[in-house]
């Protein structure tokens, strides 16, 4: 597990001083880690941000770094199709490319994005995922109606 501190201004602290490495090239972090420096010093070609909201800046961050945002609400009712369409964009990002790595975040790094990660892990078989996670990010604190689902009703 590697945490990367970088010396640009946040928005939201989650603690870490950075991203958290779960599995070899899959990161999860918060809104205020993908930034230039740390995305290509880690070899990440992507970045996935399913929180609410987007930042110019950061879409626009390189050529060489890919931006998508799918945005996750905490209403899962009504966004399981968005995690749905989040789970296949990981899968297809990680098959296309597999010696680039990819950054998943939300706003702070605890609920969505991992949550993202915790179904992504189900899905390629692996055993207790959230202790992975758990132990590779602290913070990582899920909020019932939105994490539960995610891992009782798959």
């Amino acid at each position: 597990m590697r945490n990367i501190r970088d010396n640009y201004s946040i928005m939201f602290d989650d603690g870490l001083g950075g991203a958290s490495e779960i599995l070899p090239k899959l990161w999860l972090g918060s809104f205020n880690d993908p930034v230039i420096d740390f995305l290509h010093a880690n070899g990440i070609a992507t970045v996935l941000n399913v929180s609410e909201h987007t930042s110019e800046e950061v879409a626009e961050l390189s050529p060489n770094v890919r931006y998508i945002h799918i945005p996750l609400e905490f209403e899962w009712q009504y966004h399981k199709s968005r995690m749905d369409e989040a789970l296949r964009a990981v899968h297809a990002l990680r098959e296309a490319h597999k010696t680039a790595a990819v950054l998943i975040h939300c706003a702070g790094g605890v609920d969505r994005s991992p949550c993202v990660v915790y179904k992504y892990m189900k899905d390629l078989g692996i055993k207790d995922p959230y202790r992975i996670i758990k132990a590779r990010r602290p913070i990582v604190f899920p909020h019932a109606d939105w994490w539960e689902p995610a891992t009782l009703k798959y």
